[in-house]
């Protein structure tokens, strides 16, 4: 329980000290896909180099939130009166 508790307060202060910045670093990707420090320098690598490819500039350590969310969310593609009638 004690471990529970230690990983509830990290990821607690974690959320109240995130800046609000145009990117995300590896913490911040490994906190939202609760993944390790590897896989989300790869993930962060892997979006990069679509960005790159698109003509975007990137900063290496770094992912646009912009185009993470785009990609994991898919928030371009929701319309918001379409949602709302599927989900009501």
């Amino acid at each position: 329980m004690i471990f529970n508790k230690c990983i509830l307060y990290q990821r607690i202060r974690w959320c109240l000290t995130m800046k609000e910045s145009i990117f995300y670093d590896f913490h911040d990707v490994m906190n939202i896909l609760n993944v390790g420090k590897t896989k989300a320098y790869k993930v962060m690598a892997e979006l990069n180099a679509e960005l790159t490819e698109k003509g975007y500039m990137v900063v290496n350590g770094k992912v646009s939130r912009a185009y993470f969310k785009k990609r994991f969310y898919g928030l371009d593609d929701i319309n918001n009166s379409d949602y709302e009638r599927k989900a009501g």
